[in-house]
């Protein structure tokens, strides 16, 4: 619309080096004598001139300079500090842990002596290695240091930055927002696809993104402008021709006042209207009122722009310019507050108010938290702890739960607590595999895979309403959500109102032999009349016949029928195949939450199990692996690169056998004995979610009937049986471990152990706090630990506990 001027903008990167002093590659790496004996007792048998495992050196350390030690001492760290080295040997003697711990120390100190960045403890701050911190120590309580988070200043989620300027141009997520505008403003940033808690304190703004954000500050401006232009025919208005672009951005909402006086205006703005315009767009994107500098600096940066063009332009780029600054994108919690015993400050009244908002909204404080801030009446546990029991219990607005599943119009309160779950379990990624149709009896997948995340989404909403043992129920409960709107008065209403339109249907057939002839009993019964409209005759007469099928089952089996759906069920429930339920001989429950055979909780839903396969088949060792970490609070060390992780082809074998065959060697099984046994119990349902007791070998070779295209019907295969059993270890409960037979009994123990409950509240705990817990973090584990057991599994209390805890309000 306008042509842009070529605007300075400058985006800090922060990067992490290693940093070393200017003589450190002179320097040598000196292990006093404790750490040399330990060396040459336990480690360099293995790792020495004549042998050196992975590639590690370790008799020759004081000989090395820093520029080639610190790669080694990287590793090194890195193995002591996850116990696995020096490997565990029959005639060796057990390690002494505080010999482990010596090590560590000096390691450490090396570092801090050669004013080098560990890289292993910059690992140690992703979320991926989170599990490496000792679970033991953590809820033991021998860990005494008071807790705290570093002072830090990280960026906004692109929930927040979504809902920030929605609310800036006034826009409703469901109609203008949620279509027309969705292709022209654009969040610059994204949270990762990886199967963990999504949104740290680590992310930065980058140069990639910069793009966006300007293209952003741009089409900001411009709205603002448009109208004024529009209709001073200094633009031309965008519309969409006849078959053309529906994404054309028609929206046009009416200038400001001050900005329509400003370009109205036949002499360019004075120092004061320009201070006016600066204040009200920094009150209206930064929340505050422009500092003196602030002022200083952009009155000089608009009077250069006047000076070489015209009004408009200025204004434009003075808008543009306000929407760059770095603070929009960034929030910043340092601790103004005292100093404590401990060197710890609590965050500053207002710093409180922003983060108990972002911890539990997409938006700004409301006006009752600003009242308390700017009162100072948020400076206690006490006060905090009253403002985050109001947000929880009495939410005043919805958001949406997924920015990428706007066009359904999914809107919930306190959406913060379902997403955590939606990133700890990661079904959501079932939308985003390629799945092969004619695979799925010529369904679409894409529709099927939004409808049962939906679904999933819908059950965990439902448990956290309930917030009564919440855990237990999410990881084992046999009730589901299954094409049900989640109000079970109006599904019932709805079910029992078509079932007396089917019995007065299958009224009007009685004594007709319409099965033989279905067109002539529907003629007979009066129910069809054919018109002179042969395209008509064909959708009712169709439309008839689908009903009468479904009516018939129904009434005949007294069956409940399927409500909210159409009668042939070829786009509505096709979904339903990946529960095990044919739609069109459904026993309808209208009451759901309700049982469905052979699953028990969200792990064995079919969005989870969807989500961690892969596109044509199974993923046993991703599945397994995901339950060590997520409820087990383990982890396996990285795959090295030189493993070739794929499983052989063999048409005789299932999956099981050949996955058996490439990782139970001796080399391979130390690592692959944390995750198979977990994910063998599986086995019992295909890539598609279904229950099976055999297994589909597809293999050319192993076709025993061709398939169609038109229509799809999938090809048939040759089977061999299932076999789902595993092996649980781990929980620290003798009662629960041990071998399992299937994916039901696995969760059933699961959901009664004590670190699969630690395990969640851990990752709650990195959810909510934006980062991995450290272990001066102990405490305030084991109290929200505690507060779920006290309030019979209320998983608000956890939150509650977490976010008056003294990790989320002291800085240091």
């Amino acid at each position: 619309m306008i042509k842009a001027l070529k605007i300075p903008v400058a985006i800090i990167i922060a990067t992490t080096k290693i940093v070393l002093s200017q003589d450190a590659p002179t320097l040598k790496i000196t292990p006093p004598e404790h750490v040399t004996d330990f060396l040459h007792n336990h480690c360099v048998d293995c790792h020495d001139d004549v042998e050196q495992k992975g590639n590690i050196r370790l008799d020759n350390l004081p000989q090395l300079t820093s520029k080639n030690g610190l790669a080694i001492l990287g590793r090194l760290e890195e193995q002591l500090y996850i116990n696995a080295m020096p490997p565990k040997k029959r005639d060796r003697d057990e390690i002494d842990s505080s010999e482990r711990e010596q090590v560590l120390q000096w390691i450490t100190r090396e570092h801090k002596r050669l004013k080098a960045t560990s890289v292993f403890q910059q690992k140690l701050r992703k979320p991926k290695y989170a599990n490496y911190l000792s679970h033991q120590k953590l809820f033991s309580g021998e860990i005494k240091t008071a807790p705290y988070s570093p002072a830090r200043r990280w960026l906004i989620s692109p929930f927040i930055y979504n809902q920030r300027f929605k609310e800036i141009m006034g826009l409703d997520e469901r109609t203008i927002f949620g279509q027309q505008l969705r292709k022209s403003f654009i969040t610059p940033f994204n949270l990762s696809d990886q199967d963990s808690i999504q949104y740290y304190d680590l992310q930065i703004l980058n140069q990639g993104h910069l793009s966006t954000i300007l293209a952003n500050a741009q089409w900001y401006a411009d709205k603002q402008l448009e109208d004024f232009l529009v209709r001073n025919k200094k633009a031309i208005p965008k519309k969409r021709h006849a078959g053309g672009n529906s994404w054309v951005d028609e929206w046009r909402p009416p200038t400001d006042p001050l900005i329509e006086k400003i370009l109205s205006s036949k002499s360019p703005p004075n120092d004061e209207t320009i201070t006016q315009l600066l204040t009200q767009h920094f009150q209206k994107l930064l929340n505050r009122k422009p500092t003196e500098t602030e002022v200083q600096t952009y009155l000089k940066f608009t009077k250069q722009n006047l000076k070489i063009s015209d009004t408009i332009l200025a204004v434009r780029n003075l808008l543009i310019a306000v929407f760059l600054e770095e603070e929009i994108y960034y929030r910043s919690e340092f601790g103004h507050g005292p100093a404590d015993r401990h060197g710890r400050r609590i965050l500053a009244p207002m710093e409180a108010a922003y983060a108990i908002a972002y911890a539990l909204t997409d938006a700004l404080p409301d006006q009752q938290l600003i009242n308390a801030a700017q009162n100072d009446q948020l400076n206690n546990k006490q006060q905090i702890t009253s403002h985050v029991s109001r947000l929880l219990s009495n939410p005043t607005q919805k958001y949406p739960v997924d920015l990428e599943l706007w066009h359904h119009k999914y809107e919930i309160e306190n959406p913060r607590i379902l997403r955590f779950f939606r990133d700890f379990f990661g079904y959501p990624k079932a939308r985003k595999l390629f799945k092969d149709q004619n695979r799925y009896n010529g369904h679409n997948y894409h529709h099927v895979a939004n409808l049962i995340v939906k679904e999933a989404d819908q059950l965990l909403e439902h448990w956290i309403n309930h917030d009564q043992n919440v855990i237990e129920n999410i990881l084992s409960s046999p009730n589901y959500f299954v094409h049900h709107q989640g109000d079970n008065t109006k599904a019932t209403k709805k079910a029992n109102n078509t079932k007396k339109d089917y019995q007065k249907h299958m009224a009007a057939l009685k004594g007709i032999d319409w099965q033989k002839d279905i067109r002539q009993g529907l003629i007979d019964a009066g129910l069809f009349k054919v018109t002179n409209h042969p395209a008509t005759n064909r959708r009712v007469f169709n439309l008839l016949k689908n009903k009468t099928h479904a009516a018939h089952t129904s009434v005949s089996k007294n069956y409940t029928p399927v409500p909210f759906s159409r009668f042939d069920f070829k786009h509505s429930i096709t979904h339903t195949y990946t529960y095990n339920i044919d739609p069109h001989d459904w026993d309808y429950p209208t009451v759901q939450p309700s049982p469905v055979p052979n699953r028990a909780g969200i792990v064995t839903h079919p969005a989870w199990l969807i989500a961690h396969s892969k596109n044509t088949h199974n993923d046993p060792v991703h599945r397994g692996l995901w339950i060590r970490k997520k409820l087990l609070a383990g982890f396996v060390p990285d795959v090295p690169i030189t493993v070739d992780a794929v499983i052989p082809e063999h048409k005789d074998l299932t999956l099981r056998n050949r996955l058996a065959n490439a990782t139970e060697k001796v080399s391979c099984w130390r690592c692959h004995d944390k995750m198979n046994p977990l994910g063998y119990p599986f086995e019992q349902f295909n890539d598609f979610g279904q229950f099976r007791t055999k297994e589909d070998l597809e293999h050319p070779e192993n076709i025993v009937k061709k398939g169609t295209l038109k229509p799809n019907v999938p090809n048939t295969y040759k089977q061999a049986p299932v076999d789902p059993s595993g092996a649980l270890t781990g929980t620290g409960n003798p009662q629960l471990d041990g071998p399992v037979n299937g994916a039901v009994d696995l969760m059933q123990r699961l959901s009664k152990s004590d670190i699969a409950r630690q395990s969640i509240i851990r990752h709650a705990f990195r959810y909510f706090m934006g980062r991995n817990e450290m272990l001066s973090d102990s405490q305030t584990l084991i109290n929200a630990d505690q507060a779920y057991l006290k309030s019979g599994g209320s998983f608000k209390a956890v939150v509650l506990s977490l976010l008056t805890s003294d990790s989320f309000l002291y800085r240091k």
